[in-house]
């Protein structure tokens, strides 16, 4: 979260116009919270949060609205309505975020998808490709994504939202637990 905070600070930082009509909605789970490794990191998210919010604030909006709760109807509803998702997990994960964003996007929202992920290989073709740690790769990825002509918006997001629905998550989950019990890891997809 806080390269994806500084990647979206580059943007803003690269195109004034860009701060009073673009909003960087952040909804995190809480997880492992007696972990101080994980405090430490949520610490992080929020001050750098606060930091990008107080440089660049217009009035009541703010660039970076973040929420941290366990709250799925917010979570779906940010990504029905996102213009871009990013998704942006270090090594395999968040799979299901990267697939469940193009299906339930209303507004042929463009994939930002790091390489790591698990579900790049089969969404890499209609997503915009990242290498996770790269801040400035990730800044133009979004810039790239928000400056799209409509037309290839609309012909990536259609293609996305069936590549998403190419394989059910009863299926994948199915594989993962017959991999467990077999001591092997599932592949993702």
């Amino acid at each position: 979260m806080v390269r994806g905070f500084l990647a979206f600070e580059e943007v803003l930082e690269g195109d004034a116009t860009l701060r009073d009509s673009v909003v960087f909605g952040a909804r995190l789970y809480p997880s492992r919270e007696e972990l101080p490794e994980y405090l430490a990191y949520r610490s992080a998210i929020e001050r750098t949060a606060q930091r990008i919010n107080d440089r660049f604030a217009r009035g009541s909006s703010t660039p970076i609205e973040l929420e941290i709760a366990d709250d799925l109807d917010a979570s779906l509803v940010g990504l029905s309505v996102a213009d871009v998702i990013l998704v942006n997990p270090l090594r395999d994960g968040m799979n299901l975020v990267a697939k469940e964003g193009p299906i339930v996007n209303q507004k042929n929202g463009v994939l930002v998808l790091s390489t790591e992920a698990g579900a790049f290989e089969q969404l890499a073709e209609e997503s915009l490709a990242i290498e996770p740690y790269d801040v400035h790769g990730t800044a133009a990825a979004l810039r790239r994504a928000l400056e799209l002509p409509a037309s290839e918006r609309r012909t990536r997001a259609a293609r996305l939202s069936t590549l998403a629905s190419v394989r059910p998550p009863t299926e994948w989950l199915t594989e993962v637990v017959a991999s467990a019990k077999r001591g092997k890891p599932a592949g993702i997809g």
